[in-house]
């Protein structure tokens, strides 16, 4: 049996991972840019429907957290910690000094807080919060002895709905919560895989029912500041990750092209905000150093120059934390 697992389902592979996750920083960047805001999806924009992108990164860390698990492999919240925050910092710095242009004290202190300082900088915030989540998760199984993987699912649930209601007590914006459960259901996801996987295939048109559920959900029951809509927007942001996700086992996205944005795939995120400000003004800065008004032109040009930059991050914080490991270790 086990044989034929690894036969069926040979390329879900973490290449295959890093490949999406590539594809998906880029879409990423088309969700922001003026082109797909001006296409309209029913109620909606197709620039507005970028949740759903999101969505799938939070349900790729639960499912490559779970997967560690299976495998008895240790998890280093350290570790995760220096790879969010390095490159975070540093393209802080990069948007103090060349956009906000307000280097004080305040400025600084708001930037180690992840707070209203570098745009989507929410993101970092909530990756940290479902590590930190996972991590507490563990310590309490860990003492108490709780071997059986519910009361891991439990536990995550809890704290994500303490979380969620957290962020809506404070009134920050349902942006860095709407989608935050398919963090869980990435697990779920991850430890059933190959039930998950032989269903897919048993029932071969449930993967475009539920591509047909969610575009009908999208269009009539657009994004609302209320519960029942935050239901909709996690349920139906849940599937399609299922949904695409399970493509990875049909598909091999392994090329050097997308493997090579994979890896660099959070910096192309958070390093956006750079890309985008260069060539046209955003909502969330009036500092354009080039600006041009073909929007075509101005998202191929973001795009490169966030690759460009997000590659430069990338080596940068890979040599800052080699360096660090090797300090730890003398």
């Amino acid at each position: 049996m086990e044989e034929n697992k690894s036969n069926t389902m040979g390329k879900l592979s973490i290449n295959n991972e890093k490949c999406l996750r590539g594809i998906l920083a880029l879409l990423i960047i088309f969700s922001h840019s003026t082109i797909a805001n001006t296409i309209k999806i029913g109620n909606t924009t197709l620039g507005s429907l970028n949740y759903f992108i999101v969505a799938i990164f939070f349900f790729i860390s639960g499912f490559g957290l779970m997967k560690q698990s299976k495998a008895n492999k240790e998890f280093n919240i350290l570790k995760k910690m220096k790879q969010l925050l390095i490159p975070y910092y540093i393209v802080g710095i990069l948007w103090i000094v060349f956009f906000d242009k307000n280097f004080t004290i305040d400025s600084i202190i708001r930037l180690l807080l992840f707070y209203k300082v570098v745009p989507y900088c929410w993101y970092v915030r909530t990756q940290l919060i479902l590590y930190l989540i996972w991590w507490i998760t563990n310590k309490i199984c860990d003492q108490y002895h709780l071997k059986s993987k519910s009361y891991i699912f439990l536990l995550v649930l809890v704290q994500l709905f303490v979380y969620a209601f957290s962020q809506r007590f404070n009134s920050i914006t349902s942006t860095t919560y709407i989608t935050v459960f398919n963090f869980l259901f990435g697990m779920i996801y991850s430890y059933y895989d190959f039930k998950i996987y032989r269903l897919f295939k048993k029932i071969y048109v449930m993967q475009f029912i539920i591509f047909a559920f969610v575009v009908y959900s999208t269009i009539y029951f657009p994004r609302e500041e209320t519960f029942i809509s935050y239901v909709v927007l996690n349920v139906t942001s849940g599937l399609f990750s299922v949904a695409v996700f399970h493509i990875l086992y049909i598909v091999d996205l392994n090329n050097l092209l997308t493997l090579f944005l994979g890896k660099i795939s959070y910096c192309i995120y958070i390093v956006q905000c750079i890309a985008e400000c260069i060539f046209h003004k955003t909502y969330f800065c009036n500092i354009t150093y080039y600006p041009i008004d073909d929007i075509y032109l101005v998202l191929l040009l973001t795009v490169v120059v966030d690759i460009l930059l997000a590659t430069v991050i990338n080596m940068i914080s890979n040599f800052i934390g080699n360096g660090l490991i090797i300090r730890n270790n003398s």
